[in-house]
């Protein structure tokens, strides 16, 4: 399984983000083969929700 983090930096020290979705980088951690890796989040800019599905609260 694969576990991602918000991260601040591209850095493996660094701090985790406040915000997920518009995180600059995701820190991954491969549990099963005990490796890790960051990638850029090139969807932090996007317009609207970001990160999968954005519920929509009405009243």
């Amino acid at each position: 399984m694969n576990i991602a983090i918000a991260a601040q930096e591209n850095d493996l020290t660094t701090l985790v983000a406040c915000h997920f979705g518009r995180c600059e980088f995701f820190f991954i951690y491969n549990e099963e083969k005990k490796s890790t890796f960051i990638i850029p989040n090139d969807r932090k800019d996007d317009v609207g929700c970001v990160g999968g599905n954005c519920p929509y609260v009405t009243d």
